[in-house]
């Protein structure tokens, strides 16, 4: 208790010489300011006030040289403002007032008793705050006010910690209270940029969809025809055949026909619309559209070739003219056939069929097919894989005929043949062209037409050069009967 009493004790005396500098400070500040007010307004009177009252107010001493209050120093400025407004008083009651000069002094006079006056009123006031500041100092500086704002100040840090108060977001992680002002940002693009500062770089190439490889119109024998209709001749219904013959015997007689075949020409078209502004506004619109275009005309060439059934406005396509797997001396001839079996078996029948004549240049299949093929390479028992001759670095041939993959190909299907002997005439080129239609004028929209005229067939002698089949039917007529 006692060490808590002489802490209190050097606190107070500490606060205390800090305000009692505080006063003498605004003591000198008011004397010199009420100082400079009297030389003004009285220099003989004035000046002998400031000169006898200087040295003890600097000084801020009583006479027995102890420091004066606050309230000291002040009640006697103005106790020494009172006196001397008296004694100006009593000089104004001598002058003669009928005087006309007199009158002009006495009226300066009384204009400088009322400034004065005024500050003596601002003095009072003065006093009166200090009196109650110091008042105010002695309660917050009392033991009982300490011990309740200590307990105070104690419940606040609690809500704090708990997170009860909303100083708590005045805190940092490290627990420390952040400042009123406001940390500078680290800069980033995403908190410092507004609109399209960063400028892009533009990949100006357009991306397409993935499309089909066109596989058969680069394959097939190709030629142009200038007519719809294209004629030609096959012979048909040969008789007899050629004899060795003894000298002067009959000898031997052969004939046959010709037969005259046709086809005409069908057309495949497709067409866009599209607005003039598009067309102005699109970089290298117009060039997308004609490759499209062109490749909607390939891709429907390309099935066309291969399965169009040559009724209405379809061509004659490849399965139209293929055989099937028939050979009677492959019949039930392979153990345990499998899809290699029925590939060479496909190369066989073409080759005994046309007597060697039709040499096969390509075997189409369904890319998943083609990856099913592998399973066939492996060992009942080891489930290893062995090297049959057909199958090469680089992909799977039969008989030296390398597998082209093709989406085309319906999965389960095989198609082997010599695809020269297809013959693809082409009516001009594709024909690209732009025109209005309907209301596209007042519509501000322009056609854009592709369409190519084309024909296609097998002659009829040469239909065994192909052979299109399942392998489910291809292994079933190979398979050896157990």
């Amino acid at each position: 208790m006692y060490k808590q009493e002489k802490s209190y004790k050097k606190e107070f005396s500490c606060e205390y010489l800090a305000q009692n500098k505080f006063f003498k400070i605004f003591g000198l500040l008011l004397f010199a300011f009420i100082a400079t007010i009297c030389i003004l307004t009285e220099p003989v009177a004035g000046l002998g006030i400031t000169t006898i009252a200087f040295a003890p107010v600097i000084a801020g001493l009583k006479a027995d040289g102890t420091p004066k209050t606050s309230e000291e120093m002040i009640s006697e400025r103005l106790k020494m403002y009172e006196t001397e407004i008296s004694r100006l008083g009593v000089e104004l009651s001598k002058f003669d007032k009928n005087n006309p000069e007199v009158e002009t002094q006495i009226k300066s006079l009384n204009e400088r008793i009322e400034k004065f006056n005024t500050h003596v009123d601002a003095i009072k006031e003065i006093s009166k705050e200090l009196k109650a500041l110091k008042e105010t100092q002695k309660v917050v500086n009392t033991p009982k006010f300490k011990a309740i704002f200590r307990k105070s100040l104690e419940a606040r840090l609690k809500e704090i910690k708990e997170g009860k108060s909303e100083i708590r977001d005045l805190i940092n992680e490290k627990g420390e209270f952040l400042t009123g002002e406001k940390a500078v940002a680290t800069m980033s693009d995403s908190g410092s940029l507004t609109g399209n500062v960063i400028i892009p770089d533009i990949d100006t190439e357009l991306t397409d969809v993935f499309k089909r490889r066109f596989v058969f119109a680069d394959a097939v024998m190709k030629r142009p025809t200038s007519s719809p209709t294209i004629w030609w001749m096959e012979k048909t219904a040969a008789e007899g055949t050629a004899a060795m013959t003894a000298e002067g015997a009959s000898k031997s007689q052969i004939s046959w026909k010709y037969e005259q075949k046709s086809t005409t020409t069908k057309k495949i078209t497709a067409y866009i619309k599209i607005t003039t502004e598009m067309l102005e506004d699109v970089d290298g619109i117009m060039a997308d559209i004609d490759s499209e275009l062109m490749y909607q005309i390939g891709l429907l060439e390309e099935t066309q070739i291969l399965t169009g059934n040559g009724s209405g406005q379809n061509i004659n396509g490849i399965t139209v003219y293929a055989q099937p797997l028939d050979l009677a001396s492959l019949a039930g001839s392979v153990p345990g056939a499998n899809e290699f079996d029925s590939l060479q078996a496909a190369i066989t029948q073409i080759f005994v069929n046309t007597e060697g004549g039709a040499i096969p240049t390509h075997i189409f299949m369904n890319p998943a097919d083609v990856f099913k093929l592998r399973f066939t390479l492996k060992t009942n028992t080891e489930e290893d894989y062995i090297f049959p001759p057909y199958l090469m670095p680089n992909g799977f041939t039969v008989e030296g005929i390398t597998i082209t993959k093709t989406n085309s190909i319906t999965a389960g299907n095989l198609l082997v043949g010599d695809m020269l002997r297809y013959n693809l005439r082409n009516l001009g080129t594709t024909r690209l062209a732009m025109g209005l239609d309907g209301q596209d004028f007042t519509n501000n929209c322009v056609t854009i037409l592709a369409e190519k005229r084309l024909a296609g067939y097998v002659k009829a002698n040469h239909a065994e050069a192909f052979v299109y089949e399942s392998f489910t039917d291809a292994k079933a007529f190979l398979n050896q009967a157990s």
